[in-house]
């Protein structure tokens, strides 16, 4: 039985049905954000997106994975307001083509990388 309503035009020609089950599948397939707060060194895992930064303690440094496939992302973001400066290794491979690590010195600082395996670097976005 279809609740699909004469003033809804639903696309492809669906029932309201098979757009729900259609919404499902898409959530399914959604990659969702999982943050992590690192107060001292680590390797980034590949369920990480947001990278969350405490360095009022000590500068430290996180370390992309080694082993990046297509696609895969990461957000840092520097959340204290001291002098102590973050960094990024690249880990062996380079970011935008450069063999040099990144840094975030700045609260609040922000660096976005995307793997691109056609590329063969992380490219900041």
């Amino acid at each position: 039985m279809s609740y699909q309503s004469e003033l809804v035009a639903m696309p492809n020609g669906l029932n309201l049905d098979e757009v729900r089950l259609k919404f499902l599948e898409g959530l399914a397939l959604a990659r969702l954000r999982k943050s992590i707060l690192y107060t001292g060194a680590a390797t980034l895992a590949g369920d990480v997106d947001l990278a969350l930064a405490d360095c009022t303690t000590t500068a430290f440094t996180l370390t992309l994975p080694a082993a990046p496939v297509d696609g895969d992302h990461y957000e840092f973001m520097k959340l204290d307001p001291t002098a102590n400066v973050l960094t990024i290794a690249r880990n062996g491979k380079t970011i935008n083509g450069a063999t040099a690590d990144k840094t975030i010195a700045t609260q609040f600082g922000t660096l976005r990388l995307t793997w691109s395996a056609a590329a063969n670097t992380w490219a900041s976005r």
